[in-house]
């Protein structure tokens, strides 16, 4: 999606009626591919409209570190008529026990 490789998830209801579906960026990528991953929410936003959004920027939790001095943390919503909903939640950090890859 966008350039980058993703894992596609369709999440169905009980009747098997489409009720979202989830993208991730592929932890099988290489990591020169995915440093970038989190720059996927850009053409995704813009595909919906760049204005509208409700985005919260978050803290690091206990043993978040940033990586390559970026910390990114980012929930977006935004809510149309007849309520759908697009929900972006972007991440670049290492958890706990994980290491900046780049650096090795």
């Amino acid at each position: 999606m966008a350039g980058h490789p993703v894992i596609l998830s369709v999440l169905l209801d009980k009747p098997g009626t489409i009720q979202g579906i989830r993208v991730v960026s592929d932890p099988r990528a290489g990591v020169d591919q995915r440093r970038y991953a989190y720059l996927m929410r850009i053409p995704i936003m813009a595909r919906y409209g760049r204005s509208g959004w409700d985005c919260q920027d978050l803290e690091a939790t206990d043993g978040e570190t940033e990586i390559g001095g970026m910390f990114v943390k980012q929930r977006c919503t935004k809510v149309f008529p007849g309520e759908k909903r697009v929900n972006v939640h972007t991440n670049l950090f290492c958890k706990r026990g994980q290491k900046d890859q780049r650096r090795q």
